[in-house]
């Protein structure tokens, strides 16, 4: 019962966030200014405990590899009321795996933005690792752990550092 109260409560909110959808984009289709609408999840919800939800309907079970693909990846949308160019790390109709901190760095090259310096550090870190995240439990190579390093030295200064990293563009 609990974890069918999570899935209709689950539902509810999909639903409300689809009509939310629906109306950003309709805004940005008829802005006569050019427009990026970018629309993307964390992860999925628990829904119960252990993903009580997933488990039950079979769609995860032995949690391996492939079920944290699942648990942790979400779709995303790029929307525009213009036409998009070309991006070396997002192409239209295809399988893109992406990690939400290049996604923007994906979208600018699409839209013909000027790239900063840790955009460049991003796309080339997208080149070794198109997408990461701990919680995937991923075998890495020694050249892709340089990377991840060198993202997490680098949030830290966004974050919390001196934000050297800003000081470079």
């Amino acid at each position: 019962e609990n974890v069918q109260n999570a899935v209709l409560n689950f539902t509810k909110g999909v639903s409300h966030a689809d009509g939310c959808l629906a109306s950003l984009a309709e805004y940005v289709k008829n802005r006569d200014r050019d427009t990026v609408l970018i629309w993307f999840g964390d992860h999925l919800p628990t829904l119960g405990s252990g993903f009580g939800a997933y488990v039950q309907s079979g769609m995860i079970g032995t949690y391996d590899e492939a079920d944290y693909e699942r648990m942790y990846s979400t779709p995303f949308l790029v929307y525009a009321n213009f036409d998009l160019g070309e991006s070396t790390m997002l192409h239209p109709g295809s399988d893109n795996n992406i990690t939400s901190y290049t996604l923007m760095t994906a979208v600018a090259q699409l839209i013909g933005a000027p790239m900063t310096p840790t955009m460049s550090y991003l796309e080339a870190y997208y080149q070794t690792l198109p997408y990461y995240n701990i919680r995937l439990h991923k075998a890495v190579s020694e050249e892709a752990k340089k990377w991840i390093d060198g993202h997490t030295t680098l949030t830290y200064d966004i974050v919390a550092g001196q934000r050297y990293a800003e000081q470079m563009q």
